[in-house]
Formats: C-alpha cells, structure tokens, sequence
C-alpha cells in the first residue's frame, strides 16, 4: 500500500496542467474556509473542501491514459488502486482540515447548541465525487453535469427543515464517526465502479482534447 501511495505522488507531478490545478486547490481551499465564518451558508464550507479532498484523483486522471501510462505493465494498478488511495489520502487530509476549521468555528463564535452537521455533509459530498472521478472520463460530460447536482444535494437538504432536525444536535464523536463511514463508503464505490469500468474507452470529449494538446 504504501509503494503505491509512492507512486501516485510521484506521477502527480507528471499530470497536465499541474500548476493550474494546484492553484484551483489552493483557490477552493481558502473560499471553502471562508464560507464556515458566514453563519447562513456555512455548508458550503465542507462543500468546497470536499470537492477538492478528491483532487489527487483528478490531477491522475488524464495521465492514467496517457501512452505512458497504457504501454506500463502496471496500467490496471494504476487506474484503479493508486489513484483510489490517492483519492482516499487527500479526501482524509481535507477532512481532518474540516473538523479543525469546523471545532475553530464551535470554539470562537458558536458554543451555544453547536451541530457538527458539515462533517457529515463533508461525507456525503465525498461519496458522490469519488463516484464522479471514475464515471467522468467514460461516460462524458453529461455525468459532470449530473454530479454536480448531486453533490449539491446533501448541503441542499442540510437547509431544510427536516434536514436540519435530523442533522440537530450532531455531536463532534458523531459526526466525525459518520464522516469518515462515508468517506470509506465513498472509497468502496469508487473501487467498484473503476473495476467495473476499467476497459471501456474514454469517452469524455474534454479529457480526448487535453489529452491531444500533450501528444
């Protein structure tokens, strides 16, 4: 496991567009922090962050159909079992970003009757990203559209009144433990749907375009 992780490291530096990426990180990062401190739409805090939690991924995406990449005899490791715990390192990094930005947010301006509830919302957004990342490049554009939708859901019915009843009173133990369940929920589906998906081609005209630029 951890020769792998060595690996994927090592090939993120390789990846297209690298310095745009990470400024896109560093960008959503910084906004993601911020929208904790604006008290009616602090969920979009986890939302960003969560978004970026599984950015490892990505950045391994175009690189993974690479010639390099599909002449190595590694190529099935590659796409399925390095960029899976790539996506898991990075999405624990940006969690445990979260509960320290989220127990900073308690502390300093909301001691009274405080719910964890972004952890959980952290989670639910990671689940549906890490699906994302796989499907994206074999299903094409329309599965970006459909996943942002989806990713907004969870923050979306954290806003309702049966939302947040539900998520109220999420104590820090709870929503950390349901967090991190979703994050490994997340990780198992990811694993599925990138075996599941291994041999169809790449389909998405995005990813064949930014793949011409670098032949």
């Amino acid at each position: 496991m951890t020769s792998r992780i060595k690996l994927g490291m090592k090939l993120i530096k390789y990846s297209f567009d690298l310095k745009g990426n990470i400024v896109l990180m560093v960008l959503f990062t910084i906004l993601g922090i911020l929208w904790f401190f604006f008290t009616e739409m602090n969920l979009f805090g986890p939302l960003y962050l969560a978004i970026i939690g599984v950015y490892a991924h990505q950045m391994l995406n175009t690189l993974q159909y690479s010639d390099m990449v599909l002449s190595s005899p590694r190529e099935k490791e590659l796409q399925i079992s390095v960029t899976l715990l790539l996506s898991i390192l990075c999405g624990l990094s940006y969690y445990m970003l979260t509960i320290l930005v989220t127990v900073l947010d308690w502390k300093l301006f909301h001691q009274e009757g405080y719910s964890f509830r972004a952890l959980v919302v952290f989670g639910g957004v990671f689940v549906f990203m890490m699906i994302y990342e796989v499907l994206w490049p074999k299903m094409g554009t329309i599965m970006m559209f459909l996943s942002i939708l989806i990713a907004f859901i969870p923050a979306f019915l954290a806003y309702t009144e049966s939302g947040s009843i539900l998520l109220e009173g999420i104590s820090l133990g709870a929503g950390v433990g349901i967090g991190l369940a979703e994050i490994l929920l997340g990780a198992v589906l990811q694993y599925l749907a990138a075996r599941l998906t291994y041999r169809l081609p790449v389909s998405n005209k995005m990813m064949l375009a930014r793949l011409q630029r670098y032949r």
